[in-house]
């Protein structure tokens, strides 16, 4: 929407006096009004080129042509110029907040790429060149946005300064020709649209380091289709969930790891503490105030851990190392596969995914290493899995549930290894599950890096509700954990452990 005249010219001092007498006829006054052709003319012009047009008088159609053009001037004022003035507002903000989610990208950007080696330099490179691409096109389409608006607020001010100079014109004659003027060349009166935020993109990431699969680890930018918000800590409401499942969430609390730790992974023991594994090559058992009780610095990254009575046994890729009275020794040599997720039963044994290019495969493992069982094709012979990367156990019926990165997907099979159902998200929605917990009611829980949200889906693989979201400021979910009172531990690539009190 645009005014492309200058409306101040149209009422200037110089051209009233044209307008008091007749163009073809100067002698003559201009006293009639043609209603057929819509002009002012003089007797003559009447006689000679309207004596059978209908003629309106001069003061009815000046009234009238007042009327309406007050009706535009009160839909310019209050209508117009607020929405346009509102438009303006809702860019500056799109634009402080689109700025502070690149800043926050830059950072995890950044923080991902120390943990990965040389060769991923240039992925680095051409990720962070996309992200400064894409938000310099989008601040200079941000930027257009707030000179069109600027322009249109300023016509629209001297298109509504023009109507009222207009308005005031005591002499009819001169009224109706301004106001046939301005209206010839008046834009059509649409609504202004409002103003359609530009999303900021958002870095969606794998999970370990596949050696197969480099710039699938390292991740992409992803363009949202929601505002994002972000917040540090709140309670959140009450919520109606399918099949009428109600989920009570309680209190939100956040820690922070020091030197901006990534939280890789976290497992919580009976008395509120928690055995957390960071991006600084070491394992921290933490409390509800976020204060470090003791930590094993390691010279590899924990993907994932488990306790197993008194021993800590930690997930590096290649194997599964046990730290027991502070001595680091080999579990199980995992190689030539890649090792990451690992749990405990509830029998005390460990379940560990293994990874490799042409499938993957769940093992179970007792108390000293040796393989109980092999979870690996369904019942056609096809392979369950791609790239298992995170494994849980239901505490109710001992079904195994895995989270597989390749097929964007959380498996779950019975304690037997037989296929019971595959979640793949909400329908429509991107999904990737990096991690997956269960809770004591057999809900599993899943951290979604595609959108950055907790999935709560029941046993039979029914969604029930998002129990944390980019909105609350959630960003990167990686390790996931529920402690004995109901209270879901996440862990971040951020730094920041979520600890959400929720009742299934």
């Amino acid at each position: 929407m645009s005014v492309d005249i200058n409306y101040v010219s149209l009422l200037s001092e110089n051209s009233g006096d044209a307008l008091k007498t007749c163009v073809q006829h100067s002698a003559q006054p201009l006293n009639r009004f043609c209603n057929s052709c819509k002009v002012l003319v003089c007797d003559l012009c009447w006689n000679e080129q309207h004596a059978d047009h209908e003629q309106s008088d001069v003061m009815e159609v000046a009234g009238a042509l007042r009327n309406k053009l007050a009706q535009r001037m009160e839909y310019i004022r209050k209508t117009v110029i607020p929405q346009l003035k509102e438009n303006s507002q809702e860019i500056e903000m799109n634009r402080q907040e689109y700025l502070k989610h690149g800043a926050y990208l830059r950072l995890e950007i950044t923080d991902r790429t120390k943990h990965l080696k040389s060769q991923l330099d240039l992925t680095c490179e051409s990720i962070l060149n996309e992200l400064n691409e894409r938000e310099e096109k989008d601040m200079t389409s941000l930027e257009s946005s707030a000179l069109t608006t600027k322009e249109e607020l300023n016509q629209f001010a001297a298109l509504l300064s023009a109507c009222e100079s207009a308005i005031r014109e005591e002499n009819d004659k001169l009224f109706i020709k301004y106001a046939q003027e301005i209206n010839t060349k008046l834009p059509s009166m649409n609504h202004p649209k409002p103003f359609q935020s530009l999303r900021p993109p958002t870095f969606v990431s794998t999970d370990s380091i596949n050696r197969n699969a480099i710039e699938k680890l390292y991740g992409y930018l992803q363009q949202e289709n929601s505002s994002v918000a972000i917040g540090t800590e709140r309670v959140i409401q009450k919520q109606e969930t399918a099949n009428h499942v109600k989920v009570i969430i309680g209190h939100v609390m956040t820690l922070n790891l020091t030197n901006n730790d990534a939280a890789y992974c976290i497992r919580t023991l009976p008395n509120g503490h928690a055995w957390v594994g960071t991006g600084a090559q070491s394992v921290r058992l933490v409390n509800l105030k976020g204060e470090i009780l003791n930590e094993v610095f390691l010279d590899f990254y924990p993907y994932n851990l488990a306790i197993l009575g008194d021993s800590l046994l930690l997930s590096n890729g290649q194997s599964i190392k046990s730290i027991q009275n502070g001595q680091l020794t080999d579990f199980y040599n995992a190689a030539p596969f890649f090792s990451q997720g690992i749990c405990r039963t509830k029998d005390n044994e460990i379940l560990v995914c293994l990874a490799k290019r042409d499938g993957g495969k769940i093992l179970r493992l007792d108390g000293n290493g040796k393989i109980l069982q092999k979870i690996q094709f369904n019942a056609n012979g096809s392979h369950l899995y791609r790239s298992p990367t995170k494994v849980s156990e239901s505490p109710l019926n001992g079904d195994i549930c895995v989270a597989d990165s390749a097929e964007n997907s959380v498996i779950v099979v019975d304690k037997t290894g037989a296929f019971r159902f595959s979640y793949r998200g909400l329908e429509g929605d991107s999904f990737s599950p990096f991690y997956v917990t269960h809770d004591s009611f057999g809900n599993i829980l899943i951290g979604d890096n595609s959108h950055f949200r907790i999935h709560l889906v029941d046993k039979d693989g029914v969604f029930l509700q998002h129990l944390l979201t980019v909105e609350d400021g959630l960003y990167s979910p990686w390790g996931l954990d529920v402690d004995e009172n109901q209270n879901l531990w996440v862990g971040t690539l951020s730094s920041k452990i979520w600890i959400v009190e929720y009742i299934g």
